[in-house]
């Protein structure tokens, strides 16, 4: 049987991490093996977005598109006697904190571990989480009680872990918007190499349940107005959104094989930075996320060329793909590299997004878990949906393949590696590569794990009573109030008819100068607008500028389609009448 000393790991080395244990729950998928099966099968979770599940948010100011989404059913819906909490606790606990506990149970069974024998052990816990939108309901509601406190704040999260089994390690929340799971990995690795606990969970969770952050997020020009988006695809027009939790257990490579625990995959590198002074503090920066990768390939100790499937950020916004994928081709070096370790001698690169949505601050520890899935099944699943590489990605003559079908990869004589990425809107970033475990058939005292229990919940939600039914507690009451999005100005008088070119030209300059705060005479008539550091955020002022000087009822989208001040003045003066008011 396989022991640290035949792996060659040596008495006080315990870089390499193993995944002992493993959960999640996503649209169409309520356990791990469900998730990996639903990859498998290539499908696609997006629908329409249910008014009850975003209260409070209008879709029918300014032609703003109904929101699509992949949504957990029935989150209300939590085992509160199982885990010894009171009906009216839990009802106030967010149900990003419930999901994450009955997830960490799951994955606890996934590594065979009984979790009483926890109790009193230094253990760590690490959570990743960014919305509010249960703290955000309960202001909506009035809904404020003395469980409200410990319900609503996000450093309960990774505590209310500690406190059922009884951890006494670190107990950490992190919230670096959506690489927030993955940097709470990297984290709990370091403590881990460091000592300072023995063992780790380490988990994210994101819940959609109400409106106002889905306004931020449309208001801020990242959402696919068509709800069909993905990643690095030719018709890509921004993320839609998810539901997703995710729980890992990690312990030293070589405490595990000596345990006999089993291993799902072992982490061999980790790495996290930030795009510092990027052009602004949502843009991306390509040069960034290639020195996070090289950090990364540091720590595991191996190079570019070994990497042979990259599960990807892929957000299919105008901004974020094209960087990745130059921050991809760098860090790893593939200009450098005839071939890499993937099938067809290629660097595949995929995203589960094109799955399950873009879960925010949980989709670093969901593409990590595609990533273990694809060693465990020794197979890349395809995006769904994806149909033609975006013409705004530089790949030609590079052994890079987009995954838009699927592709064996079973073991070799050499370990396959796994990298992900994970990218924070705010910049920090967060990326872990993985490197398969040693074959099962060489471990054959390993324990295994069981069935998972399956919680029977009740209902739980604000301001309803323990007794109702499951549609009582999510209820269209919540219309007021509601959120304002104003991305355009209807009431905007109409401009003077048949400007000359120069004059449309001008406008879209001082439209774009404004909105970046640069003198209009720095900015040149073929500067490209992402280059100049107009974001998405910035996108949707500049427009609200030019329909109000212009008329119309242009979306943001405009400036990413037409990207430079000439490109886009030519594109006003001949745009048909449906699109917008002619200058």
């Amino acid at each position: 049987m396989v022991t640290a000393r035949s792996y060659g790991i040596r008495a006080g080395d315990e870089r390499e991490i193993a995944i002992i244990g493993v959960a999640c729950r996503t649209s169409g998928a309520d356990t791990v093996e469900d998730f990996w099966d639903l990859l498998d099968r290539g499908e696609r979770r997006i629908a329409p977005v249910p008014t009850v599940r975003v209260p409070g948010y209008e879709t029918t100011v300014d032609e703003v598109p109904a929101p699509m989404a992949a949504l957990i059913d029935r989150p209300e819906r939590f085992d509160a006697d199982f885990f010894g909490i009171k009906p009216t606790a839990a009802a106030a606990m967010d149900p990003q904190q419930r999901a994450l506990l009955e997830s960490s149970w799951h994955a606890l069974e996934s590594a065979a571990l009984a979790p009483a024998s926890l109790a009193g052990e230094p253990v760590g816990v690490f959570a990743g989480v960014s919305s509010y939108d249960y703290r955000e309901l309960a202001l909506r509601r009035n809904q404020v009680s003395s469980h409200t406190l410990a319900g609503s704040l996000h450093a309960f999260l990774a505590n209310r872990l500690s406190f059922h089994y009884d951890l006494r390690g670190p107990s950490v929340t992190v919230d670096t918007a959506c690489s927030s799971g993955l940097t709470a990995l990297a984290l709990a690795v370091m403590a881990l190499r460091a000592g300072q606990c023995s063992m780790a969970l380490v988990g994210a969770a994101n819940i959609i349940c109400d409106g106002f952050y889905h306004a931020t997020l449309q208001q801020a020009g990242v959402l696919s107005s068509t709800g069909r988006s993905v990643g690095f695809d030719a018709a890509a027009d921004g993320y839609v959104r998810g539901d997703g939790v995710g729980c890992v257990v990690l312990k030293p490579l070589g405490a595990a094989l000596d345990d006999g625990d089993p291993v799902h995959a072992v982490i061999a590198g980790v790495g996290m930075n930030h795009d510092g002074r990027s052009a602004t503090l949502t843009a991306p920066s390509a040069q960034a996320q290639a020195s996070l990768i090289r950090g990364a390939l540091a720590d595991a100790g191996v190079p570019g060329s070994a990497i042979g499937y990259l599960e990807a950020h892929g957000t299919g916004t105008e901004a974020g793909d094209p960087a990745e994928i130059a921050g991809i081709v760098d860090g790893l070096g593939l200009r450098d590299h005839g071939s890499m370790a993937g099938p067809e001698g290629r660097l595949w690169v995929g995203t589960v997004k094109a799955n399950v949505g873009h879960t925010e601050s949980a989709a670093g520890i969901l593409g990590l878990l595609k990533g273990v899935g694809v060693l465990r099944r020794g197979r890349i699943p395809r995006m769904p949906g994806f149909t033609a590489v975006s013409p705004t990605l530089e790949t030609d003559g590079l052994p890079l393949q987009l995954a838009g079908r699927d592709a064996n990869w079973p073991r070799s004589d050499a370990p396959r590696l796994v990298g992900v990425n994970c990218f924070g809107f705010g910049g920090a970033n967060a990326h872990v590569i993985l490197r398969e475990p040693p074959d099962p058939a060489s471990r054959p005292g390993s324990r295994t794990a069981g069935t998972p229990h399956r919680f029977e919940g009740r209902s739980h939600w604000l301001g309803q009573a323990p007794s109702l039914d499951h549609d009582s507690g999510l209820m269209t009451r919540d219309a007021q109030p509601r959120v304002t999005l104003t991305p355009v100005d209807h009431a905007m008088p109409a401009p003077v008819a048949g400007p000359e070119p120069a004059e449309v030209l001008a406008a879209v300059k001082e439209a774009v100068a404004t909105v970046l705060m640069i003198p209009v005479d720095d900015l040149g008539d073929d500067d490209r607008f992402h280059d100049l550091g107009l974001d998405s955020i910035l996108a949707v002022e500049c427009v609200q500028k030019l329909n109000k000087r212009f008329g119309g009822t242009r979306r943001s989208e405009v400036l990413h389609r037409f990207p430079s001040s000439r490109l886009l003045a030519e594109h006003l003066l001949n745009e048909p009448a449906d699109e917008g008011q002619r200058p």
